[in-house]
């Protein structure tokens, strides 16, 4: 690089190479003066291998292609800054920034040592195309009228593409002026130093695969005939040709151009040759005509760029937004709303190099800020890397971070803060996202809050851990304590809930559960049911032990059970977890035990030895539950219960079980049997009161509908039935699953009860009529026993016996008022007589009041 550049440049690596043969080499550099971009074109001059006077020749026309670009100016034309630098071995000039030439970007690097990444990835997509060649159409509209120049060098290579993609002409060193074009007459030119001619080096000629056939066949040149090179650059940029290949692909004979020209001329009426080399369909008429022999019938450069290949919805939007700086605001927002809306059909390269740059410069405008930024969020997401994010997006976005009005902007910004923190670098993490959220989240503003606190779980794991636990965490705390709005408070809990998984037991333990016991005085039942939710999350946590539940949790929770504000489904919801948490601390406590070779069979123990597990049998051992059987507790020797033998239980050792036998037990001394189960007096009512039907599908134990005084016979039998259902299902899904089973035992012992009580009635009967029959004979016979003495007793006939008729006549007539029989006379001696069945006045028959009954019904 020469001196005078370095001096007036800061010049960078070479990032493109372009031109006739890929003469020249791009640099990216900045003026020192006033710090613009510029490129630099540098052509070593020791590159071209010829003779001297060739090399002075080719050295002419790249001055003569300077000196045409220094006079041409227009949007579409290379704009050159500055008049071309020369030395003994180097010939530069410097131009507007470019980004690589059109033969780069389709993947011709020659005389481009360094390939930058970017360059290598690229595609040029079609709405790319579409735009790129309407610009080369008005440069050739422009180039035509007013200077009236031939291109005649319209090749890739040659096209130059500027950082925001548009297309720019250049390649002027085999340019001519028509002078005839008033007449539009074809121009004759000699061109035999030009094509074809063997003794002159490449660089020296114009590309043969790009002269239109009436230079050849004619030697005849004409405005129309850069229109054939436009047709042979349009079949190459949809063919996407490899290693150089082009259209024509003569490969510099004379011969293979005829000869392929004349096979275009029977082809090109035809679509088939279109759809192989996959041209849009409305381009097939406008290449059909560009391709002609006859130059006079092909399209001019103004009619293509009107033609409806240019009439497309897309390409419109962007067109727009090129001029999107002379609209009013209103066109603006309509135009952003519009292309919002557009945003999914347009290709990510044309998004990249033809949208970004616009919307990132317009963003300052803060009226349009929400929109663009919108806009902008949605690229990053779908189509932007770190790297092109960093460099493109996030530097326009870095003021908004300070911004609070309108308050749209803050809140897009929260909206979309994980995708900042997955397109940004550490540093720039640190030193302009966190501060904002910290701005944010102590900021007063209640509805930026509960954006930021219901976004937090979204990219708290990005964050560092110390910053989360020491900043964020403890601030979200002191929100959900302090503040007054309720809604507030709950999504503060659910943030905490959502990002339990990243507490350690500090946090846990020193910051989320004092911060909830604070909380715990609250009636409102969101806030109950969020404080309840986020203590179950807790007790599932790997870094919390059982202990922690059983000191903390479980003291926190069950105050919430008996709230008023709280409903029967949100308590049935409050008990579940409450229940859950029991049964956590149930298991690790067994575990422990087991650890420590206290137990050694968990399951045998549990059914054999009731003592043990007073719990799950708590009616069959009342020496070890003295709170169910109170009464039976009081009247037993302590000493004797602690020494009695086990076959004394009535539940081991059924025949002494009164229920199972019911007639032994009449026998009994009441008031002894009393003594030994005085339960068993409490009225029924009072058990059918107590005992009501528990519905199983609520999955609960209800305590209000169980009798904390059982009677005796219903204990031990729902002791039993409970004993054996355990046994049968010890591998319970349900925590609550033992309830279940106790539930079940008081209906299946009800029922048994009301068996047990109908069997009583049925024998007390039995007995009654048997004691009614045995009497009734005794009395019989003592009738038949008088009638065989009369005879004897006649003496005594005299006797009055009306007294005695009298007083059981007088008995029986008290009691029922329905013995209407006279009884017979018998005679009595007045004497006293040793038989005592004679001796009628003393003798009572010793009937109970059962029988007289059952005998006033006879």
């Amino acid at each position: 690089m020469g001196n005078q550049i370095n001096k007036e440049y800061d010049v960078e690596n070479q990032i493109a190479s372009g031109g006739p043969s890929f003469c020249w080499k791009i640099y990216p550099a900045i003026k020192k003066a006033t710090l613009e971009k510029v490129s630099v074109f540098l052509f070593e001059k020791n590159s071209i291998q010829t003779t001297k006077q060739n090399k002075q020749q080719f050295i002419e026309n790249l001055r003569n292609e300077v000196k045409n670009l220094l006079k041409l100016r227009h949007p579409q034309i290379l704009q050159v800054q500055s008049q071309p630098i020369e030395s003994k071995n180097e010939f530069a000039f410097i131009t507007e920034p470019v980004y690589a030439s059109l033969a780069n970007l389709r993947g011709n690097y020659s005389n481009l040592d360094n390939v930058p990444t970017d360059l290598k990835e690229y595609q040029i997509d079609s709405l790319e195309i579409q735009y790129g060649l309407k610009e080369i159409g008005e440069a050739l509209t422009f180039i035509h009228s007013v200077p009236t120049l031939i291109h005649l060098n319209l090749l890739p290579e040659c096209i130059f593409i500027t950082p925001s993609h548009h297309w720019k002409v250049a390649g002027f060193m085999y340019s001519i002026n028509n002078q005839f074009k008033q007449s539009n007459l074809p121009y004759t030119y000699n061109l035999n130093n030009i094509w074809p001619n063997s003794k002159n080096p490449i660089q020296l000629q114009p590309h043969l695969d790009y002269l239109a056939p009436e230079i050849i066949f004619d030697r005849n040149i004409s405005f129309n005939s850069d229109m054939f090179m436009l047709g042979c650059l349009i079949f190459e940029l949809f063919s996407n040709f490899e290693n150089g290949k082009t259209f024509i692909n003569s490969k510099g004979n004379i011969e293979d151009y005829k000869s392929r020209i004349k096979t275009i001329e029977k082809q090109i009426p035809y679509n088939e040759m279109f759809k192989n080399h996959k041209i849009p369909e409305k381009l097939w008429d406008n290449l059909k005509s560009m391709m002609k022999s006859n130059p006079e019938l092909r399209i001019q450069p103004k009619d293509f760029t009107q033609s409806s290949y240019f009439n497309d919805e897309l390409l419109q939007v962007i067109i727009d937004l090129e001029s999107f700086v002379e609209k009013t605001l209103s066109e603006k927002v309509n135009f952003l709303k519009r292309f919002m809306f557009l945003l999914e059909k347009i290709p990510k390269n044309t998004i990249k190099t033809k949208c970004l740059p616009i919307l990132c410069k317009e963003i300052m405008d803060i009226k349009l800020a929400p929109f663009i930024l919108t806009i902008l969020f949605k690229i990053t997401e779908t189509v932007l890397e770190i790297r092109e994010f960093m460099k493109s997006v996030f530097p326009s976005i870095i003021p908004l971070f300070s911004v609070d009005n309108p308050k749209q902007i803050p809140m897009i910004l929260i909206e979309n803060i994980s995708v900042l923190l997955t397109h940004t670098h550490p540093n720039s993490q640190k030193d302009f996202i966190m501060p904002f959220i910290y701005r944010i989240i102590n900021s007063t503003n209640f509805q930026l809050q509960g954006l930021l606190l219901k976004k937090t779980p979204l990219f708290a794991d990005k964050i560092e851990f110390l910053v989360f636990k020491e900043k964020i965490i403890p601030k979200i705390c002191e929100i959900a304590t302090k503040n007054s709005e309720v809604s507030v408070k709950v999504q503060s809990l659910i943030c905490i809930k959502e990002t339990l998984k990243l507490f350690d037991k500090d946090m846990i333990t020193k910051t989320l559960i004092p911060s909830l016991k604070k909380l715990s005085h609250e009636q409102t039942p969101a806030i109950i049911l969020s404080i309840a939710g986020l203590c179950d999350c807790i007790s599932s946590h790997k870094n919390i032990p059982h202990s922690i539940i059983a000191k903390k949790l479980i003291p926190l929770i069950s105050p919430l059970t008996v709230e008023l504000s709280i409903n029967y489904q949100q308590y049935n919801t409050i008990m579940k977890i409450l229940k859950k948490m029991l049964k956590i601390v149930e298991e690790n406590r067994i575990k422990d035990f087991s650890n420590s070779d206290q137990t050694t069979n968990l399951e045998e123990n549990t059914i054999q030895n009731p003592i043990q597990n007073p719990i799950q049998n708590p009616i069959q051992n009342p020496i070890q539950n003295p709170i169910q059987n109170p009464i039976q507790n009081q009247n037993q020797n302590p000493n004797q219960n602690q020494i009695q033998n086990p076959i004394q239980n009535p539940i081991q050792n059924p025949i002494q079980n009164p229920i199972q036998n019911p007639i032994q037990n009449q026998n009994q001394n009441p008031i002894q049997n009393q003594n030994q189960n005085p339960i068993q007096k409490i009225p029924k009512k009072h058990h059918k009161k107590h005992h009501k039907k528990i519905n199983p599908s609520d999955n609960l134990l209800n305590f209000d509908t169980i009798d904390i005084f059982p009677s005796k016979n219903v204990s031990k039998n729902v002791s039993k039935n409970v004993s054996k259902n355990v046994s049968k299902n010890q591998n319970l899904k349900d925590p609550f699953d033992f309830e279940f089973l106790l539930n079940e035992s008081f209906k299946e012992n009800q029922k048994k009860e009301e068996d047990n009580s109908n069997y009583q009635l049925i024998s007390t009967a039995e007995s009654k009529v048997n004691q009614v029959s045995n009497e009734k004979d005794n009395l019989d016979s003592m009738f038949d026993f008088f009638k065989s003495n009369k005879n004897q007793n006649q003496n005594q006939n005299q006797i009055e016996s009306k007294p005695i008729q009298k007083q059981i006549h007088k008995k029986k007539h008290h009691k029922h008022h329905q013995h209407h029989e006279k009884p017979k006379k018998i005679n009595q001696n007045k004497t006293k007589n040793n038989n005592p069945i004679t001796n009628i006045s003393n003798f009572n028959l010793g009937l109970s009041d059962e029988l007289e009954d059952f005998l006033s019904q006879k």
